[in-house]
């Protein structure tokens, strides 16, 4: 069986092939000095890129992947080591990353790199600029780094082929999967080595939270500032990504006030970045719209064209997470922050905050207990991947405890 290999160069190979090959490839420790070379050459690769530089989604990959950002992760990684073990690989790792987000393949490329593991990665062919300016980037990268990573990292390209796949997953030793629910239960169906991991991440749901209060108090400076950090959460990845909020809860009264100084802002931010959807992603939203617009609880629904449309629900209403998030958002008021626990569920993964302090959010974090939110971060940082994502440690599955211990 054949596959179209992309890196490290171009060419059609035999997948079992391949697969033989990756196994035989040498592997080294987690946080070896080639392999954090490796992850801050690509963020300076990006950096120094003047397209990549003007793509944020591709900068702020370049800035997790920093020395100083890598070093801390390499700190954290140490210390939370058990002195009577030794971290290694998991092994060989097989990544099927989503179409629709470009950076994320390479998010957890890295980390599964920087965890010593040997990598193949399936690429989408429905992948857009971002995806194909990062891969040349990651390949001239890789064309320079130690022939130990050069031999342990693949990037193929396929389709849903699901007898490729069976070769592909047969012999892995951790499989991470993002995707729809669907996607996820169709790979799921493929078997894996019994010694394997697999690591889904299928459709989540994600909100914005903040405190009427604490808006209200900002001065017009400080307003325009948390709408710049809003823009990011919206407008990267065509908010299609699980992280990008879909809703926005108002906690305390006002809300009608806020709402009223802050879609206008947010209209006018996302316009001035040139966020404006496609036919068919304006059309998914106008449809949308208009089924809320028969919802008996739907109060209202600004903004049916242009970047952001905003629809408002009545008192005690749960938000539809089945709707489009291609540049709509549901808006909904609570009383109090605790009160959001009874609209959270099990698919709510990112929740975007502003105005609670610290112990708040932690307090309903511990109330939720696990029913919802996976992420509690601040307005701007909802597409900031990081090393825990989805509840899950990656750089825990994605390495092996060896014990040893020594008798007296």
């Amino acid at each position: 069986m054949r596959v179209r290999r992309h890196l490290p160069d171009a060419a059609e190979v035999d997948a079992e092939a391949l697969v033989d090959e990756l196994l035989a490839a040498p592997s080294l420790p987690p946080f070896a000095p080639p392999l954090v070379d490796a992850c801050a050459g690509l963020s300076a690769a990006i950096l120094a890129h003047p397209r990549a530089r003007l793509l944020p989604e591709l900068v702020a990959l370049a800035f997790s992947l920093r020395p100083a950002e890598l070093a801390r992760l390499q700190a954290d990684f140490e210390a939370r080591a058990r002195p009577d073990t030794v971290r290694v690989p998991r092994g060989l790792v097989l990544h099927l990353p989503p179409g629709n987000v470009d950076t994320l393949a390479f998010s957890t490329w890295a980390l599964s790199l920087l965890a010593g593991n040997r990598n193949l990665v399936r690429l989408s062919q429905r992948g857009g600029d971002a995806a194909a300016l990062l891969l040349a980037l990651w390949a001239d990268v890789l064309a320079g780094a130690d022939p130990t990573v050069r031999a342990g990292n693949v990037a193929v390209a396929t389709g849903h082929d699901t007898a490729l796949l069976s070769v592909l997953s047969a012999q892995v030793d951790a499989r991470l999967v993002w995707g729809g629910d669907a996607a996820v239960r169709a790979v799921r169906q493929v078997p894996l080595a019994p010694r394997a991991v697999d690591l889904a991440f299928p459709d989540r749901s994600s909100l914005g939270v903040w405190s009427t209060a604490a808006f209200l108090a900002l001065d017009p400076a400080g307003r325009q500032r948390l709408v710049e950090a809003l823009g990011d959460d919206l407008s990267w990845f065509g908010q299609q990504a699980c992280a990008s909020p879909r809703w926005h809860v108002w906690v305390g009264p006002d809300a009608d006030a806020c709402a009223e100084l802050l879609w206008p802002l947010v209209r006018t931010e996302l316009a001035r970045r040139g966020t404006t959807p496609s036919a068919g992603a304006l059309l998914e939203r106008v449809e949308s719209c208009f089924e809320a617009a028969l919802d008996p609880q739907v109060q209202a629904i600004a903004g049916l064209a242009g970047a952001l449309s905003v629809i408002t629900l009545g008192p005690g209403t749960s938000p539809d997470r089945g709707r489009a998030g291609t540049g709509l958002l549901q808006e909904l008021n609570i009383p109090a922050l605790a009160d959001l626990g009874g609209l959270l569920h099990r698919k709510d993964q990112t929740v975007t905050t502003f105005g609670f302090d610290e112990d708040d959010l932690r307090a309903l974090a511990r109330a939720l207990a696990g029913r919802g939110g996976d992420r509690f971060v601040p307005v701007g940082q909802a597409l900031r991947f990081e090393s825990v994502w989805d509840g899950v440690d990656l750089l825990e599955q994605l390495t092996r405890h060896v014990t040893v211990r020594v008798g007296r």
